[in-house]
């Protein structure tokens, strides 16, 4: 999933904007599969996914940190001003002070795996868990 300037650029410049020296928005899809047996019988198969994104600020030596779910520019503009508020709580005696790194821009990384588990089928996963039950 690449990561929408309309939601990382207005949240960028909010963070920023509320005395932010580093900003950071990233964007996160889970996919979550689950089989359950009882006595070697299937009770519950069950999968779903969650999409959101979270801000991360340095404002005057502190981190900060919030997350949602609300994917709209609305919603990241308001992730940014509660981690900026997050922060300013979260002051210490001991400033951060990252390493001297520049920019690199936007990315997107996906977890590589030779068999995407949400791929196989549910007979296939129930037999497999049948089997380490016994």
């Amino acid at each position: 999933m690449l990561l929408p300037d309309h939601l990382a650029q207005p949240a960028l410049d909010a963070a920023a904007g509320l005395g932010a020296g580093t900003a950071h928005l990233r964007i996160a899809c889970h996919e979550n599969r689950a089989v359950a047996l009882r006595d070697g019988e299937v009770e519950n198969v069950a999968s779903d996914s969650a999409t959101g994104l979270s801000v991360r600020v340095i404002v005057d030596g502190a981190w900060g940190f919030a997350a949602t779910h609300d994917l709209t520019q609305r919603g990241a503009v308001d992730a940014a001003h509660r981690a900026v508020a997050m922060a300013r709580l979260s002051a210490s005696a001991d400033p951060v002070e990252l390493a001297p790194e520049p920019s690199h821009g936007t990315s997107t990384w996906i977890m590589p795996v030779e068999i995407d588990p949400m791929t196989v089928p549910d007979a296939d996963v129930i037999r497999s868990e049948e089997h380490t039950s016994e």
